[in-house]
């Protein structure tokens, strides 16, 4: 979904395990490095401030 002022994406998922582990999961650099890769692409550098209005950054790089 696009916010009305087309500014953010906002997108909707269920996950079944408990919320503190799945924030941990999102903003560990170490566990998003070792799940969020394909067979092309590999994460290089992954940063995030973890608050309302933070920012978030990844680097890629081919495989």
């Amino acid at each position: 979904m696009t916010t009305t002022d087309n500014d953010a994406v906002v997108s909707e998922i269920h996950i079944a395990a408990p919320p503190d582990r799945v924030f941990q999961a999102l903003i560990d650099p170490k566990q998003v490095m070792s799940w969020w890769t394909s067979p092309d692409c590999q994460i290089a550098g992954f940063a995030l401030e973890p608050r309302r209005g933070g920012k978030w950054r990844y680097d890629t790089h081919e495989s």
